[in-house]
């Protein structure tokens, strides 16, 4: 059974969950759904922290994916996507947990029937975690920021557990964090 934790925004809802995928091991997941589009849109960071003294992450099981859809008055509406597989640069990997940047899309430049706007928005990570110690409690801690300024310089990630910062810090908004808790897993 899924356990799940949702923390809502004017903006966006960010959902955190826990799925069991085998005996001991578990997949943590998390998304993020635009309701309403920022008009700043740069980069924005994603991730769950974990307790790294009972939990690791499994190397090699993180993905996230991007989809948004657009229209025009010439093309209508069409589908994007961009993936975020274990391959990328965008991911921040540590003990204390994952993180992915992901690059968010804008509206087209120019004028006239076939500049594109952005009307929907979601991005999902997701990596799995398996027991390094005897323990009574998984703890999921989820983290968002969002870009407002844009900046040449690519954002540091600091991320372990209930610990998560993106610097320059200037330049991004934090969204509240979640915490999902499995007891017994």
């Amino acid at each position: 059974m899924d356990i799940t934790k949702e923390s809502p925004t004017s903006y966006k809802t960010m959902r955190t969950v826990i799925s069991r995928t085998g005996k001991q091991n578990y997949r943590l997941k998390q998304s993020i759904t635009w309701s309403k589009m920022s008009k700043n849109r740069y980069v924005d960071v994603t991730g769950i922290g974990i307790n790294p003294s009972f939990w690791g992450p499994t190397p090699g099981s993180e993905y996230g994916e991007q989809k948004w859809t657009t229209y025009s008055h010439t093309s209508g509406t069409q589908s994007h996507s961009s993936i975020y597989n274990t391959s990328s640069t965008k991911w921040s990997r540590g003990t204390g947990g994952y993180s992915v940047r992901i690059d968010l899309p804008n509206n087209g430049f120019g004028g006239g029937a076939d500049a594109k706007t952005v009307r929907t928005l979601t991005n999902y990570m997701y990596y799995s975690v398996r027991p390094v110690a005897v323990n009574s409690r998984l703890d999921a801690f989820g983290h968002y920021a969002h870009q407002e300024k844009n900046s040449a310089i690519s954002p540091a990630i600091s991320l372990s557990g209930v610990s998560f910062s993106v610097s320059p810090s200037t330049s991004f908004t934090y969204h509240p964090n979640t915490h999902v808790l499995k007891t017994n897993p």
